[in-house]
């Protein structure tokens, strides 16, 4: 590609250096490049010998070929699947850096050129889920088991988006159908024993949460769990004791900082509460509910420009978030648990 912009520039020299770097990785298409820049100068050669004298112009009748040439649709496939592998790697690599935003940005180019390439679904999935965009990853994920249904990688992560969006109904069948081929994994665990703690089937869930316990105590996913439970249960020195404890074991867990605002938030200190806050939006621009409840404590605290910018900021990207609620008159993102309580 950067041989034929070089030769677009009329810089023949650059042009072949970038062919000849071609070459070394593709035999094929470094000798099709090759014999095209032997054609390409001769024509130059051509053009200036031309431009020497008056030349002889004979117009002819523009008719359109009766067949596509063969030629044209083999470069443009060949293009085509370049610029997939393209977008594939740049997501992929933004993936493994832990910028999932960008991740979801690049396997959506993917998607949209080539849906039926393996293994997108899952890929573009997996970023919206740890981009914390549950709604695009369950969309995502969905398509990935539809097409393969024995894809328990699939539907464990469906499950807990599912999950996470309030679809609780189908995530436990998801939920359930990897836990043996998955025996003892930690995350699964915490799925499926909030799942069931929150369906009130308390027994399930306590036989879970103790295996979680004593076998992954170094789990910041589970830190979290038990600083939002004690958190709805308004045990709020415990609640931050957890949720420090999360941050200590993964300073990137999604949610730690959330929670610790809205902690300090029931205790009145604003400021310790726009600092949390802040510090979930950085690390996860990608969640509105802490971009509204920053837009929230900036307010509060008269800082109203910037409040309002968080807050349209939200507005835009989920259409009707915002205004559910202000309709409701509280601060609720999920079942037992009130952020921001008792504020209007």
């Amino acid at each position: 590609m950067l041989s034929v912009a070089y030769r677009e520039l009329g810089d023949m020299e650059k042009s072949a250096a970038e062919s000849n770097r071609a070459q070394r990785l593709s035999a094929e298409y470094a000798q099709w490049e090759k014999e095209n820049m032997s054609r390409l100068i001769s024509l130059s050669k051509s053009v200036e010998k031309m431009s020497s004298g008056q030349p002889r112009v004979e117009w002819q009748d523009l008719r359109p070929p009766t067949a596509p040439d063969p030629r044209t649709a083999e470069l443009e496939t060949m293009y085509s699947q370049v610029i997939v592998n393209a977008h594939e790697r740049l997501g992929l690599i933004a993936a493994e850096n832990g910028r999932f935003e960008e991740a979801v940005t690049e396997f959506e180019r993917v998607a949209a050129l080539e849906a039926n390439l393996p293994y997108i679904d899952y890929n573009l999935g997996l970023a919206a889920f740890r981009a914390q965009r549950m709604a695009e990853a369950v969309a995502a994920l969905g398509r990935a088991v539809e097409h393969d249904p024995s894809d328990l990688r699939a539907r464990e992560l469906l499950g807990r988006a599912q999950f996470e969006v309030g679809n609780r109904e189908a995530a436990l069948p998801n939920l359930e159908a990897t836990r043996s081929a998955h025996e003892g994994d930690p995350g699964l665990l915490l799925a499926l024993g909030t799942y069931l703690e929150r369906a009130r089937q308390t027994e399930e869930a306590g036989e879970i949460f103790r295996e979680l316990v004593e076998k992954h105590s170094s789990l910041p996913e589970l830190h979290l769990f038990l600083g939002q439970a004690a958190y709805a249960e308004r045990r709020a020195s415990a609640a931050e004791g957890e949720l420090r404890r999360a941050l200590e074991l993964d300073p990137k867990t999604p949610q730690g900082h959330r929670f610790l605002g809205l902690i300090a938030l029931d205790r009145g200190d604003q400021a310790m509460a726009e600092k949390e806050f802040r510090a979930e939006t950085e690390m996860h621009p990608g969640d509105p509910k802490a971009r509204y409840h920053l837009g929230y404590v900036l307010l509060l605290e008269q800082k109203r420009d910037e409040g309002m910018k968080e807050l349209e900021a939200v507005l835009r990207g989920l259409p009707g978030t915002l205004k559910r609620i202000i309709r409701s008159g509280r601060h609720s993102w999920s079942k037992g648990v009130s952020p921001a309580r008792s504020r209007n």
